[in-house]
């Protein structure tokens, strides 16, 4: 039975139809952007600005409704087939344009709506898998070719590295494995590579592995043991690189290994020693561990009590102590903390699990300079000094200088003589004190580079 509205249409004549047409329009505004969309059999050429302006005025409507992203998602569809048309016809040009235009336009607004079941992440897909109908065509030119690639995998990278993770990076991934050849994949896999994150903050680290297991997706093969290992440790890929360090005979960097990963994955990889026959390495590495005193992560000392681990037995009194110090960063608190720390052996580990503390108040920013000073990140805490006033400067800088003197002597030997000058021209008893005070403390610095 045929269709009563293809039995409508077939009665009227092209006066009728353009009639039929502008009485839709009128109703509903958007719908001349249909009007607009080439018809299958045209070989018009698409206009992007036509395209961009029609998915921009979509995406842009969804807001948070939780329904609106289906109905965005029906109107977008035309848009998708019409791209598809383009390729059944041979348009590739034509049909990047329609796919490339919508894809650059949702990615633009993306944040800015509700993709409840991720309907429009499904848009993104569809064009993708557009784009890999572009990358079939066999008269495409190299340059094109080239141009298709660094598309797709532009909406991977934006989707896994920069975003993480919407459900767009999947077709990406397959378009690029299924056309990519060897050569291309090196040049696509160095891409992804300079995109990785930086940085921890952000799902940094899970991001940076996405990218790394990607890149050994496109070039594994072909890589040699060295290379390898270069994308697992820049991809934060430790299990894989754990395996990789007893495969080549290096026990101990995969011991040291498990030192640096984060607490949880350091469990892991503990595991991983211990299922290698170093179950006391294991143990060791794991009670080493930076993040064995830190209050909000218990992974690592709930690993230990599993095993019936001795542990120090000030542990806990010291996990403490950094938590009130992190709550109150006091010059008080940081030296009960130091106490504590140094009694245990684990006095480097907890300077480094305080070292984030803010110095926005004024009086967290002595504790901060000296903290700085003794990480050996000397231009920062002199930057933080320069900020005290007077006073604060005086007793923080004797501070600071003392804690470089391990780590900078010749940065610690530098502000001791402007601390001198600066105390001599007080010129009051405890000035002149403190002044002999740091002038002995200099001449021993001295003295010892002079003997180096």
């Amino acid at each position: 039975m045929a269709d009563p509205l293809d039995a409508r249409l077939a009665e009227l004549d092209r006066d009728q139809l353009a009639a039929v047409v502008r009485r839709l329009v009128r109703h509903d505004q958007d719908l001349e952007d249909l009007v607009h969309l080439p018809l299958p059999g045209e070989r018009t050429r698409v206009d992007p600005r036509r395209i961009r302006d029609q998915v921009t005025r979509i995406v842009r409507g969804i807001g948070w409704d939780w329904r609106a992203s289906s109905r965005a998602e029906t109107e977008l569809w035309p848009v998708v087939t019409t791209g598809e048309q383009l390729v059944e016809q041979g348009a590739w040009a034509d049909a990047r344009t329609v796919f490339g235009t919508t894809i650059e336009a949702i990615l633009r607004h993306y944040g800015e709506f509700r993709d409840n079941e991720s309907e429009i992440a499904g848009i993104v897909g569809e064009c993708v898998g557009g784009l890999g109908s572009c990358l079939e065509q066999p008269d495409l030119p190299m340059e094109d070719r080239v141009a298709l690639l660094d598309e797709v995998l532009s909406v991977w990278i934006w989707d896994s590295l920069d975003h993480g993770g919407y459900g767009m990076s999947d077709p990406a991934r397959a378009v690029l494995l299924t056309h990519a050849a060897p050569e291309e994949r090196r040049r696509l896999a160095a891409r992804v590579r300079a995109s990785f994150p930086r940085t921890d903050a952000d799902y940094g680290r899970p991001r940076r592995q996405d990218g790394g297991r990607f890149v050994l997706e496109l070039v594994g093969e072909e890589l040699s043991v060295a290379e390898q290992e270069e994308i697992l440790v820049a991809g934060s890929l430790d299990e894989s690189l754990l395996g990789l360090l007893f495969d080549q005979g290096r026990p101990a960097e995969a011991i040291a290994l498990v030192r640096r990963a984060p607490p949880r994955d350091a469990v892991r990889l503990a595991a991983r020693l211990i299922a290698h026959g170093l179950e006391r390495e294991a143990e060791l590495a794991v009670l080493e561990h930076p993040s064995l005193l830190d209050p909000d992560s218990s992974a690592l000392r709930r690993w230990l009590a599993e095993r019936e681990v001795p542990v120090p037995a000030d542990l806990e009194e010291v996990v403490g102590a950094v938590g009130r110090f992190r709550s109150s960063p006091t010059i008080g608190h940081y030296r009960k903390l130091r106490a504590h720390a140094e009694a245990i052996g684990h006095w480097p580990d907890v300077l480094h699990l305080v070292e984030a503390v803010k110095a926005d108040a004024r009086a967290v920013r002595p504790v901060r300079a000296r903290i700085l000073a003794e990480l050996g990140r000397v231009d920062e805490a002199l930057s933080i000094l320069a900020e005290l006033t007077d006073s604060a400067w005086r007793s923080s800088a004797s501070d600071v200088a003392r804690s470089l003197e391990a780590v900078d002597p010749t940065a610690a030997a530098e502000l001791y003589r402007t601390l001198i000058a600066h105390l001599v021209d007080h010129d009051t008893k405890h000035s002149r004190q403190a002044a002999a005070e740091h002038r002995t403390r200099l001449e021993a610095l001295e003295g010892n580079q002079g003997a180096g």
